[in-house]
């Protein structure tokens, strides 16, 4: 295939994560530039994500009741819920306090549920256009 551009990152350079700041996938900055930022809600799920990420969340909420956030928790698919819920993180989840949502798009579209208006969030999808997850949202 005949490409525009080829871009290489070395990924030895990175040495802590990225975000995609408010509503401009192209503003990024590193994850200790935007610490501080208050977060009203975080969303866990998309096509992007994999049963990894899930259970990485599960491991770091582990005897966590009433987190100060509210956590939306969406695996891209039925069988990434089964597998999740099979190994006990779906409780995990729960005990939390997360929403869980059916397997799918759900926040990123918008087509399930919306957060709060006004609300802060910090996602996984790959999304972050204005008031994609809701109205007057500032989507990390």
């Amino acid at each position: 295939a005949e490409y525009a551009a080829v871009i290489e990152i070395d990924l030895a350079d990175i040495h802590e994560p990225i975000v995609a700041c408010p509503n401009d996938p192209d503003d990024v900055k590193t994850l200790s530039d935007v610490a501080g930022a208050k977060i009203d809600e975080v969303f866990i799920g998309s096509c992007m994500t994999n049963i990894g990420h899930f259970r990485a969340a599960s491991k770091l909420l582990e005897g966590k009741r009433d987190i100060p956030v509210k956590l939306w928790v969406a695996p891209p698919t039925k069988m990434d819920q089964k597998q999740l819920t099979e190994e006990g993180h779906y409780g995990v989840f729960g005990t939390a306090g997360a929403r869980t949502e059916m397997p799918g798009c759900s926040l990123c579209m918008g087509n399930q549920a919306q957060v709060r208006e006004g609300a802060t969030v910090m996602s996984t999808s790959t999304r972050n256009f204005p008031n994609r997850l809701g109205k007057n949202t500032n989507v990390y």
